[in-house]
Parts: structure tokens; sequence; C-alpha cells
């Protein structure tokens, strides 16, 4: 299918993003079912966002947004780790770290673990030492293990800082760390693994960047609020199959229209938030609208919309936010009621 040109000439300028859709159908599409029973991503998809400067589009958010659409509506589990690598590399550019070209260029690949920073009582703590810190607990969540070549891992110190430190590949091994893969319902490719540390010691060198717990909660609001593009691009997909004469097929085309815009308007929270559920639920409705389309076939493992239908869950879990959960929750049980 021949997707419409897109109204911003922001799209064309930028060869990354023509290179991201040229991925999309030609690499993630065809492929996506393959990976999705995988127990860890290929190495030709990491190469060919590398190839394509994918991962320095970080520092653009309208060029982030965009190529993250256009690769969630390929394979959302390479979505997923990109966009991790993306949060790592702006964090190293925020805190003028030496990782940061090397983060830039793809030359080291990235991904973070998940630690609960933003809850009143985190699961990682970090408690200075002479030269650098010790960190103990557990960061639940830790996507790409053994794929990616470092992962950056946020902990609060004790006077309510977040320091954040490249946890590199080679140190993974350590008698300190005990790590878990999790087998997960979706997206499993990922390889996520849950992460306990028991006084492990990192030196100054690793640091990244140290902030404000309050500075690094507020500027995350807004992220937290924008628009779920990787939920709308697996909408797109869903979209696809069932044919674009489809109302649905119009509802996400509208969605689309409107998070563009959203982002381009001053920052309204509440609003955002309320379009981002909206947003989740129409991934939701696209993909089981795609798997009733499909009938008995959609239950086959290698069909495209049962996955779809489960990568639409994880966005759902995945790009929520705490106050959303209660407005998600009363809108399905009145959608099934």
């Amino acid at each position: 299918m021949v997707e419409e040109p897109l109204p911003d000439p922001r799209f064309n300028r930028d060869r990354r993003l023509v290179e991201a859709e040229r991925i999309s159908c030609e690499v993630l599409q065809p492929n996506a079912e393959a990976v999705d029973h995988a127990d860890g991503l290929p190495a030709s998809h990491l190469d060919a966002l590398r190839a394509a400067g994918l991962y320095s589009v970080g520092t653009d958010p309208f060029a982030a947004r965009e190529a993250h659409r256009l690769l969630a509506r390929g394979c959302g589990a390479t979505a997923f780790l990109w966009v991790q690598h993306l949060a790592v590399h702006r964090q190293a550019i925020a805190g003028g770290s030496v990782l940061a070209a090397s983060l830039g260029d793809g030359r080291i690949r990235a991904g973070i673990m998940f630690a609960h920073l933003r809850r009143p009582t985190v699961s990682l703590r970090a408690y200075r030492e002479v030269g650098g810190w010790r960190i103990d607990g557990e960061a639940p969540f830790a996507s790409g293990w053994g794929i990616v070549d470092l992962f950056g891992v946020g902990a609060e110190t004790e006077d309510g800082r977040i320091v954040w430190f490249a946890l590199h590949s080679d140190r993974l091994g350590d008698a300190r760390i005990v790590a878990e893969l999790l087998p997960l319902a979706v997206m499993n490719a990922s390889r996520t693994a849950k992460v306990r540390f028991d006084g492990l010691l990192v030196g100054d060198e690793d640091v990244i960047l140290i902030e404000p717990k309050t500075t690094w909660i507020s500027a995350g609001r807004t992220a937290l609020a924008a628009p779920p593009f990787a939920a709308l691009g697996a909408a797109e997909r869903s979209a696809e199959l069932l044919g674009l004469d489809t109302s649905i097929s119009v509802e996400v085309r509208d969605a689309l229209a409107m998070a563009r815009a959203i982002v381009e308007r001053p920052v309204d929270l509440g609003a955002w938030a309320a379009f981002r559920t909206e947003c989740l639920l129409l991934g939701v409705r696209a993909a089981a609208a795609a798997v009733a389309s499909a009938g008995g076939s959609a239950m086959e493992v290698r069909h495209p919309a049962q996955r779809l239908a489960r990568e639409a869950m994880f966005y759902l879990v995945w790009q929520q936010t705490p106050p959303a959960r209660a407005a998600l929750v009363n809108r399905l049980s009145r959608a099934l009621g």
C-alpha cells in the first residue's frame, strides 16, 4: 500500500525519515511475525537503523516522533528498543558525556533499566562512595539484555537526586548483579530482564547525568502526556489490514493529524493527556477490528492481526500514566459492559 503524502514538508526533507519508512516497509514489516517468535532482535534490523542515521533523531522532536510511528508500524519490538536508545543519547548530551557521539552514530547501542523513579519510593538506590557510587535494589524491566552495548541506569540518591550511569555489557556478569529473563506476551524479542543489584560499585567516570528528582519529574510530564506515536503507528498497520475505506481507517488518519497538530501548540497537559488516552484506545479498537475482519485465520501465530492486538495491549500499559489508568479502565469497562 502507498501511504498518502504527509502534509508536513519536514518529512521529505529529512533523509532519515524517508529511510525509516523504507526500512519499516521492506525490512521490519515482512519479518515482524518471525521476530515476534524469536528470542532476540536480528542484528540486521539494528544495522539498518544505524545505516539510516536513526540513532541520532532524538535531538529533533519532529523526526523522533515520525520515526517512532514508522518503525512501530513495521515491528513493535524493534521500535521499542530503538526509542530507549534515544533516551540514553539525550541524557548523554545533557550531561556532556563522552558517550554522546558514539550513541548518536550507533557505534554504541543502549537500553534503559526501568526502576520506578517517579514513585515516592523507588526500587533502585545510589549511595555515594569514594570515587563513585554503590547501587542497591531492583530494576524490574531492562530490555535489550544480551543485545545492547550498555544500559542507562537511573537510581535515586539519599539527597533526592537522580544519578544516571552507564552500565556497559562487560559488567553484566558481575557477581553483584543477578538477572532473570522475563518471558513476555509480546515483544519478547526485546529480551527483557529483571535485574537485582547487591552493592554494585560504579565509578564517577560511568556517570552520564545527575539532576534533582523534582527537575527530572517536571521535565518528564510533557513527554508522559504527549500523543503516543508508537500506538498510532500500530493502529495504522491495523487499518491497512482492514482497508482504506473503513471508518476505523478514517479515525486513525484523523487521530494522527490531530497528534501532529497538538505537539506544535503550547502545552496543555490536561488536553494532551485526554487525547493520549483516546489514541491508546483507538489502537486497541483498530487491532480488534483487524482480528475480527480476519476471522479464524487471525488466531494463527503468523497472522499480523493477533500480533498487533498484543502490541496494542502493550502500548495500553507502557504508554499510560497513573492518572490515566482509571480513565482507561472506565472507558474499556463501559465498552465491554
